[in-house]
This record gives C-alpha cells, structure tokens and sequence, in this order.
C-alpha cells in the first residue's frame, strides 16, 4: 500500500494503523499499529567533480556541486572512512575544501587516495555517500605533442607526435571536445588511431581535433595547442554550366545543363545578390550531364546566379560554387488571375483542379508532369474560356501517375503564345526498399521536427537537413533498430523561416523529405 501527497513537518512523529473491517458499524476488530517513526527531512548526496577519467587533482582542493541549501554542511572523508575536511554549499551550489570557513582551512587531495563526501542539512539526516574518485597527479603539460595534419573529413586514421617519452601514454583524440578514440605510446610517436569507421567517431569538415595525454597512475592533462580543424575532402569540382547568359521573358523558367556533375553530390541553384534559391535543388544520380530548371522569373530585372555543388558523403559535407551567370528578365504581361491551383490522391489516380476569377485572351491550360521537380513535360491540356471576368472552375486527371514521386505545374497560355505558369504541386511516390518514413511532425515547425522511421535491420542513419542552395545546416548521427524507431531532430530553433529537405539515408539507400521552418 503506498499513501500520497500527505505535508509532514520535520519532527512530527506517526505510525500507521490496520484492522479487519467487515463493512459494518462498530464491527472492526483486531486492530494493531506500526512502531512509531519519526519524520526527518531529507538532504540530496553531493557531487565531487571529477575529469574525463574519473580522477581528482592531486594538490589541489577538492570541489563539487550540491542542490541543498546554502550553508549545508559538507564532509569529505578518505576511502578509508577518514574525516579530512568540512565545508559548505555556497550560494552558488557550489563546495571546495578550499573555500574559507573550511576545516581545515584548505585541504588538498593526496595522489594514491580516494575520497567521497556526503552532506547534512541543519537538524536534517546526513546524505547517502557521493561516488568514490581517486586522486593521481597531473601529467606534465610539456609532454604534450601534435596531431599529424591537415586532417581530411575522409580520413581513415589520426596519429601524431609527443614530446619525450614515457613507459606507458594514453593519448586520448577528442573531436570538438567528445572522445572519439584513444592510442598508447611509449615513445615519442602516437597512433594511429581509426576514425570514420562507425557512428561515433566519424570527422566532419571544420570540426576541430584535439588531443589529451595522460602518463600510467596520473591524471589527464589536455593539449589545446594541438588543435586541428578538420578540412573538407573530397571537394567536388566546381560546376560548369550552359547557358552561361540568357534573356527570357517574365514567368519563364531557365534550363540549365551541368556538364561536369558528380554522383552523390547535391546541386542548387541561387541568387548572388541574396543567396536565395532560385529552384529546387537536384541529386546527380551518375557522372556527367545533369538538367536542371529554375523556378518562375515573375519579376522583370537581370539576376546574377550562381550554381553550388555540395558532396554529402556520409557526414562529410564539401562545397563548390561556380562562376556567375545572367539571367535578364523581360516584363510580360499575362491577363489572368489564378484563384488556387490544388490536387488530391484517389485511388491510383491524381485529380487537380483550379480556378480563375480573371481571363482576357487565354487560349488555354498545359499540365505538366516531373519526376524531379525540375524537367517537365506536357501531359494534357484543358481550353479556357478566353475571355471572362467570372469565378470559372476546371479539373485534370493524371489516370497513369509515375511510381516515382509525381511534380504538377500548370502552364497558362495566352492566345500570342506568351505562358506563365502556376505553383507546383507534390505527391511521394513509392517507399525506398529497406526504409520508410512517416509522421513527419510537426510541418511547418519551429525548433522540433518528429518523425517514425521503419527499417529492415538494425543500421547507422545520418540525417541532414539542408536549405535549398544545398548547405548543410543541421546533422545527427545514430543507431537504430529493425522496425518502427522514433526519431527526434531537435535544436532548430536557429534556422531561419524558409523551406528545407530532411535527408535521411542509410548504407544503400536515401530517404528526402521537404519540411517548412514557420515565420511565427
């Protein structure tokens, strides 16, 4: 049986009572109580900070941390049960047998003894004993050596140097302050110590290398001057393009043609002046040519693009930016006012429907078809009234859908051949064999984006999420079991409104699905 949210004071004093009850009045019997115990208030162990090796600083004060009040009293005794120092919590959370008001004044800890510490509160019980550390002293920071560099993102292995030698050195390699392997020396060459080889120790470009060393019965010191920042590799090529300069009406699109693409690598197209996308990114899925299109021009002026390739193998994200092309918009003027344009799934088929509230000189409307979300083609047409200032309605049904993912634009004509086109509708197409993802929540989000991934076995996943120009702005690592996982990318509160692709992928195999970062 368990009682709660019952408010006892400290001292108060209680026992607890049974009997058989037969559900009568004045029918209890054999009645009998618990001995009588008395309430005391409860104080939390503290906590003695120790370093990446669960050791303490020989000659130096001990500290920890603590979340009773300040003023608690705070004891440090030996492994040996040896009283050695009393202090007390700060207001900062804070203890150290070097704070003043210790007794002794200060005490500093002994190489080749263990200490643990537990704390008591006014009238309050004493804590359940911290964990037990060990003091050892400090490795001589002139020992300290290098890391063989530059160090690539591709890299296999990481070795170094040291300075002088010692019977047994443990070099422990930390990427942005988290180990990732450790290799021991007794000469003046350390390594190599494998890298890349699962989720825990792969390198990303511009992480940053570092090293700790620590001799046999001391404690670690770390090295900041070892240092290295990890440097993109393979870097793909720059992007060369046709047409270089090109003149186009307002509405148009422009079709660019990669010469130079490179499988595995991820390419966008944007604006110099402001970085924006100008169309949807293109995975190149072989070497060579790759065809992509831009989005509408609906603004007259002349653009400065750009087209950025960016290598996404595994976690290693390598860029490539090409020189400027010209885009120059000529302004058209298209008579009609398109009131939504929209779709739905039924059965095997893609039904689109749209409406315009405004049409003077329109011959009609071309549904266009991709697989990709850039190369477009016709795939039936529906005539438009030409003239009228009306609410008019109209539909399409795509009866043979592609079992890839499906793109729908519509392409208004005006009767002197002048277009424009529509916003494009989307529609997933079959699952990856070996992985799926659903739920993808909440979309448009803010700082988390959810979702369940189902897998054939148990496998390394990298997620990435990347904007429309291709750049890297999130990526996680982790391991994952056969069957429904959930997954939770968080911390995103840091990008800005727009819209981005979640790319998830496994040994053989990709997932892409695009997600909305609310304004709000």
């Amino acid at each position: 049986f368990t009682f709660s949210n019952l408010n006892l004071l400290n001292g108060q004093q209680l026992y607890i009572v049974v009997e058989l009850n037969t559900g009568t009045v004045t029918t209890s019997k054999c009645s009998n109580q618990t001995t009588l115990y008395t309430v005391r208030c409860f104080t939390q162990p503290p906590l003695i900070n120790a370093d990446n090796n669960n050791q303490l600083t020989a000659g130096s004060p001990i500290t920890g941390t603590s979340s009773a009040a300040t003023g608690t009293t705070i004891r440090v005794y030996t492994s040996t049960n040896t009283l050695v120092a009393t202090t007390a919590v700060q207001a900062n959370g804070t203890w150290s047998t070097g704070n003043a008001g210790t007794t002794p004044a200060t005490y500093n800890a002994l190489a080749a003894t263990s200490y643990y510490a537990n704390a008591q509160n006014g009238s309050c019980g004493v804590s359940s004993n911290s964990a037990t550390f060990a003091a050892a002293g400090a490795t001589s920071a002139g020992r300290c050596g290098t890391i063989t560099g530059p160090v690539a993102s591709g890299a296999s292995s990481v070795s170094g140097t040291l300075t002088g030698s010692f019977s047994t050195t443990t070099v422990n390699l930390y990427l942005d302050g988290e180990l990732i392997g450790s290799a021991v020396s007794s000469n003046t060459a350390w390594g190599p110590v494998t890298v890349n080889s699962t989720a825990l120790n792969t390198l990303y470009s511009n992480g940053v290398l570092s090293i700790g060393i620590q001799e046999s019965g001391k404690q670690e010191v770390y090295c900041p001057a070892s240092a290295v920042t990890i440097t993109c590799a393979p870097s793909p090529t720059s992007p060369a393009f046709t047409p270089a300069n090109i003149t186009i009406d307002q509405y148009q699109s422009v079709t660019y043609t990669i010469t130079n693409a490179a499988s595995g690598s991820f390419y966008a197209i944007a604006d110099s002046a402001n970085g924006q996308s100008l169309g949807q990114g293109k995975w190149a899925q072989s070497n060579g040519s790759l065809i992509q299109t831009t989005s509408n021009f609906n603004t007259p002026g002349t653009y400065k693009v750009f087209i950025k390739s960016t290598s996404l193998s595994g976690v290693t994200q390598c860029s490539a930016v090409s020189s400027y092309g010209t885009v120059v918009v000529n302004a058209v003027i298209l008579p009609v006012t398109l009131v939504h344009f929209k779709g739905k799934k039924q059965n095997d088929n893609i039904i689109l429907d749209w409406a315009t509230s405004n049409e003077i000189n329109v011959a009609g409307f071309q549904i266009e078809r991709s697989a990709d979300g850039t190369a477009y083609e016709k795939i039936g047409e529906v005539p438009a009234s030409i003239n009228s200032v009306t609410y008019k309605a109209y539909n399409f049904t795509d009866l043979q859908p592609l079992q890839t993912n499906n793109y729908y634009r519509l392409k208004m004509v005006d009767v002197d051949g002048s277009f424009k086109y529509s916003n494009v509708l989307a529609f997933a197409g079959k699952a990856v064999k070996g992985i799926s993802a659903s739920n993808v929540s909440p979309n448009p989000f803010t700082d988390v984006v959810n979702f369940s991934l189902s897998l054939d076995s148990r496998t390394s996943v990298n997620l990435q999420i990347i904007d429309l120009t291709g750049r890297v702005m999130a990526t996680k690592n982790i391991q994952c079991k056969p069957g429904q996982n959930q997954i939770k990318c968080d911390g995103l509160s840091r990008l800005s409104p727009g819209i981005y692709y979640l790319i998830i992928k496994i040994p053989g195999a990709s997932l892409q699905q695009k997600i909305i970062k609310a304004s709000f």
